[in-house]
This record gives structure tokens, C-alpha cells and sequence, in this order.
């Protein structure tokens, strides 16, 4: 079965782009140009079974969007893509998936998608 994604990225020109490539891939995607959006679409109640987030976002960071994602829906596989890995810092805490340098090719975001869900199955325990 194919993931739902949350696509999250306040680069809305990336956003838009990303969200059709996957949507042509066959994902179901819900978007959020940032994380106070993407924990809205998790808290309505819409099926998410990868978060794929940017790192560096105003207010809340993909780090920090992740730990809160989680704790709403502790199987909810994570994905990150930043354009600035180096600008990563320690306080953002651990990682709770893997990290992909912008921009990620296409065929490399899909075989990451669907490496990081097969780790977390069964997840449509991420259904509210």
C-alpha cells in the first residue's frame, strides 16, 4: 500500500513542486508550509504515514515538528530534507529519521519514503 505523506516546507515554490512529483507518483499528499500547519493536518484527524519536513523553518523546526508529530502519532515515520545539513546545529536534538541534502531527486525521496514506512509498519495506527 502507498504511504500518505505530509509534505512540509515553508519554500512554497518546493512545496508545490515536491507535493506534485509525489502526487504523480501515486502518494496521497497533504501540504503545510509550516510546522504550526503540518501539527494542525495531524491533529484533524487526516491519515499520515510519513512526515517528510525541511529542516530550517521560522518558529518550529523540522526537528522540533518531528518530536511533536510523534507524540501525537508515536509509528509516524520521519523524513528530513535541508538545503543547509551543515547548518544543522546539536540543539536540535536527535534525528528522527534520516536526513536528505536539497535537492533530493525524485526516485531518491520514493525509495526513501518507502524504506523509512516499511520501517514503521504496520502504521495506519496513524489514524486518529
Amino acid at each position: 500500500m502507498t504511504p500518505a505523506i505530509l509534505l512540509v516546507d515553508d519554500d512554497v515554490f518546493l512545496l508545490t513542486l515536491t507535493a506534485e512529483f509525489l502526487s504523480g507518483l501515486g502518494y496521497e499528499v497533504a501540504t503545510a508550509r509550516n510546522g504550526g500547519e503540518a501539527l494542525a493536518v495531524l491533529d484533524h484527524g487526516h491519515t499520515v504515514d510519513v512526515l517528510v519536513t525541511d529542516v530550517q523553518m521560522p518558529s518550529l523546526n523540522g526537528f522540533e515538528l518531528a518530536r511533536c508529530a510523534q507524540a501525537l502519532r508515536p509509528k509516524l515515520a520521519v523524513l528530513y530534507c535541508t538545503g543547509h545539513a551543515e547548518m544543522i546545529a546539536d540543539e536540535m536534538g536527535p534525528a528522527l529519521g534520516p536526513i536528505l541534502s536539497k535537492p533530493v531527486p525524485v526516485e531518491r525521496l520514493r525509495q526513501e519514503i518507502t524504506r523509512v514506512h516499511q520501517a514503521q509498519s504496520p502504521s495506519r495506527d496513524n489514524v486518529l
